[in-house]
Order: C-alpha cells, then structure tokens, then sequence
C-alpha cells in the first residue's frame, strides 16, 4: 500500500479523497466495481500509485475510520491487516481467508469456500451472528461447537442435510432460522439450547421432531413451513413458554393431545396441512388469542372450543367445515371471525351472543339465511357477507346500531329489508351482482352514508328517499338496467363522484343532465 514517490513514503488510494470527505458507513466491494475503477483508471493516463492494480492497496479499508459494514462478495482479498477490520461490527465476507476475523461478532459467509469455513470455524470464538448463505457443504463442521458467544445462527439456500451434535454446546444460542435447505433431521442435541427462543425451520426436508425438542423450555415461537413433517412428538407440550406456533405446507393429519399443555401459546396457525380434526385440549389452551386454520381438511371444530375464552380472532378459510358448535357462543372476547371458503350452511343461534364482535366476514360459504340473533352483535361494525347462497336478510339487521360497513356481493338477495333505515352509523354500502330489484324507501335515513356502490342488479329505478342522502361523496351504479334518475338527486350536494357505466338512461331531463355537469366526476354518461 505505501508508494515511495519524490523520496517520500505516502499512503494513496482510490479511498484517499473519499475517506477525508465523507463518513463512510458502509462499503460494497466485488470484482466488476473494481476493475470498473481500473478501467477508469486507464483511461485518463493516471498513475500507478493513484489507483494502484491490485485489490489490497486499492482498498485501503483502514483510511475508512466510520466504515461499520463490509460487503466483500465474491473477491480474493487475502492482504489485509486484521486490524483494518476490528472496528467494523458486520462483514460479508466470501471466498476469503477466516484468519483475519477472529475478533468479528457477526458474519455473513455468502458462496464461501467450504475447506476455509471447516478449517477455520472454531477460531471465530467471538462470534454472535453467523449467516451462511448459498453454502455447497453438506454439514456443517464439529468446531461449530466451540463458538460459545453465538446466539444467531441463520442458513440459507445451501446443501446441509443434518446439523453436528456439537450444535448443543451453543450455550447461548437464541436464535436458529433454516430455510432452503436439505435438511431431514435435527440432532437429540438441540434439546440442550436452553436458551433457545425462536426456531424457524422452512423448505426442508425435515420429517421429524426429536423427542428432546421438548427440552428447550424457554422457546417462544417455534415455526415449521413447507417440510415433510407428518406428526408432532408428544413432547413438543413441554415447551411452557411457546406463544406461537406457525405450521405450514407440512404433511400433519393431526395434533397430540399434549398441544394443550402449551399454556403459554398465544397464537396457533395451521396452514395448508392435511388437519382433519382438532384434539378436544385445545380448549385447554386458555390464553390463546389468535386461532388460524387455513387450507385443510377440517370438518368441524370440537364442542370445548368455547373455553378458549381470550381468544380475539377466529380465521377459517378453505376447509370442509359445515357449521359451527353452539358453544361458539362463549367466545365472548372474539373480536373477528372470518370463515372464508367453506360449507357452512347456517349459523348457530348462540351466534348472538359475541358481543365484543367488531368484524365479521362469511366469504364464499353455503348460507342461506342469518340467524334472527345476529341483531344481538350490537359492537358489529363490518359485516362482509360475500358470495353467499343468501336470499334475503333478516329484520334483525337493523339493530347493528354500530355498523359502518355492508358488502353484499355475489348474493341471491332480491330485496332489502326496511329495517336497514336502522343503520344510522352506516358509512357504506356496498351491492353487487346480485338480483336486487329495488331499494326500499328506508334507505334515505342512512345519513351518514358516504359511499353506496350498486353494480351488475337489476334495479330499474331509484327511491325518491335516495336525495336525503345528505353525506353521500360517491355513488356508483354500474350496469343496472337504470332508465332514469330522480329528481331527488339534485340533493345531494356533496356528491362529487357518479358511475352510470352500463345504463340505458334515455329519459334524463335536462336539469338532471345540468346536475351531472356539475358534479367532479362523471363516468358511463357523454355530456
């Protein structure tokens, strides 16, 4: 790096103006950006001991006092001084010699050379993060052990098929995440991670939990997605502290009865499994807050899922449920409930009895009528009932007295009933592709209305009530089989967006076309 130019040593690099100028924080070094400085180099005729050739000199990473990331990708760095590195919290660090970073607590080995990682692994004793991406080995080797400060350990996309035993001499390892990988088995020995909170294993080959999983008694979630895990050791109710469960895309048809020993678990998620049924501790599991079941085989849910009393939000969606136990009743702190993809036929009356329901969404199911209890739900404020065998509403509905939004798509409803002038905090109402025929006169007491959306129905003609609508902002009425509008309309004021895309509209008198001129926004009309 040093230059002996005019009797004198000077230090001078590409860095040498950059580092004087500006606080580097982080630097990204590969092949092609430093031979693009060569290039330039060349070009205009500098000398050698400005942009020198070759990478050591040109670096001079010491000169760069604020630097705290380095990214070296794929380049053979073999000269630098460890201590141009001491300072610098992370490092990328591939293809490289490992001597140098044995003071480092936290690297990122991308496309290393395997023989430098084995031979050198156990040297980084002051490592705390270790992320191995894009790894060709198909272990990892013993020394891994002796890295006694490490508390992340993070691989992905490599090759690895099974971790050492030595992984449980990672004392104050709280962290593992393992993605992409080939592995299809974890040792005996991770159960001696005490310290191990957070376990993601993720597009594995894994096909099975080793009883001793159920040692790790500080675990807080545990997440297992896309492996080809087919059950759940009874042990795995050992871990007192588990909030969250995740499972995902694995090969599972049931839980052990010891799920309900997780009396810590805040949060289940069963998603895209082959679950036909739900083991009847789960109602054990007393604190639970959020419950998600989605893409399985589930035809029912057990009777004791009443005594999940904490529980907040219920999501089902995409299973072959057909109704819902009376004891539903008593999940009296459920804030939503989505059953979204299902057969369900009908409600039960108990329904009625979730007062703290803010949202509910019935998406894509069998029913055909809502239960006379529904006006119960006095704290509903989204009621989304989507693609639905529903014929009509009941008179109930007028008693959601805190409901701000109605989606009534894809239904069979004809008419509404007149206790929907009930509504009085309705903010909007959306219906769409159904066979509506006319709105009742009762719609005008929906004052606060802002957004009212009627597409593809066959309603031929508005109610004069609809110019009481004092808050309505936009209106949409999209392919309705509309001849005219009433007169009514010029009352609404504050109008400022109007769709009549898919109308006839032959008779519009001129001072409704006058009106329509006025408004901001006008769609499917030529004025």
């Amino acid at each position: 790096m040093s230059q002996d130019t005019n009797n004198k040593s000077q230090e001078i690099s590409i860095f040498d103006t950059f580092s004087t100028a500006l606080e580097v924080k982080a630097l990204d070094i590969n092949d092609s950006w430093i031979e693009e400085i060569w290039d330039w180099a060349d070009t205009f005729d500098m000398l050698g001991y400005e942009t020198p050739h070759d990478k050591e000199s040109s670096l001079a990473i010491r000169k760069l006092e604020t630097l705290e990331v380095l990214e070296i990708i794929e380049v053979e760095v073999t000269g630098l001084d460890e201590r141009e590195y001491r300072r610098i919290y992370r490092i990328n660090y591939s293809s490289n010699e490992l001597a140098y970073l044995t003071s480092h607590v936290e690297i990122n080995f991308h496309g290393i050379n395997s023989s430098d990682l084995s031979n050198n692994m156990g040297r980084l004793t002051n490592l705390t993060k270790l992320f191995i991406n894009r790894y060709e080995l198909r272990e990892l080797p013993d020394s891994i052990g002796q890295l006694s400060n490490l508390t992340g350990l993070f691989i992905d996309k490599s090759k690895l098929r099974h971790l050492p035993d030595s992984i449980g001499q990672l004392s104050n390892l709280t962290k593992i995440v393992i993605s992409h990988c080939e592995l299809k088995e974890l040792p005996t020995s991770i159960g001696q991670l005490t310290y191990l909170t957070e376990l993601f294993i993720s597009h594995c080959e894994l096909k099975a939990l080793p009883d001793s999983i159920g040692q790790l008694i500080n675990l807080v979630e545990l997440d297992l997605i896309h492996c080809e895990l087919k059950e759940l050791p009874d042990a795995i109710g050992q871990l007192a502290n588990l909030a969250k469960l995740f499972i995902s895309e694995c090969k599972i048809e049931h839980l052990p009865d010891s799920i309900g020993q997780l009396s810590n678990l805040t949060e289940l998620d069963l998603i895209h499994c082959e679950l036909r049924q739900l083991p009847d501790s789960i109602g054990q599991l007393t604190i639970l807050d959020k419950l998600y079941i989605n893409h399985c085989e589930l035809k029912e849910l057990p009777d004791n899922i009443g005594q999940l009393t904490n529980l907040t939000e219920l999501f089902i969606s995409h299973c072959q449920l057909q109704d819902l136990p009376d004891s539903i009743g008593q999940l009296t702190n459920l804030i939503k409930l989505d059953i979204i993809h299902c057969k369900l036929k009908n409600l039960p009356d108990s329904i009625g009895q979730l007062t703290g329901l803010a949202e509910l969404n019935l998406i894509h199911c069998e029913l055909k009528e809502l239960p006379d209890s529904i006006g119960q739900l006095t704290n509903l404020a989204v009621l989304n009932l989507i693609h639905c065998e529903l014929r009509e509403l009941t008179d109930s509905i007028g008693q959601l007295t805190s409901l701000t939004m109605l989606n009534l798509t894809g239904c069979k409803l004809t008419n509404l009933p007149d206790s929907m002038g009930q509504l009085n905090t309705l903010n909007k109402l959306y219906i769409s592709h159904c066979e509506l025929r006319d709105l009742p006169d009762s719609i005008g007491q929906l004052t606060n209305l802002t957004e009212l959306f009627i597409s593809h129905c066959d309603l031929k003609d508005l109610p004069d009530s609809i110019g009481q609508l004092s808050n309505l902002t936009k209106l949409d009425l999209i392919h309705c089989n509309l001849n005219n509008l009433p007169d009514s309309i010029l009352q609404l004021t504050n109008l400022d967006c109007i769709n009549l895309k898919g109308n006839p509209l032959n008779g519009l008198s001129p001072k409704i076309l006058d009106y329509l001129h006025s408004i901001e926004t006008v769609y499917g009309l030529k004025l």
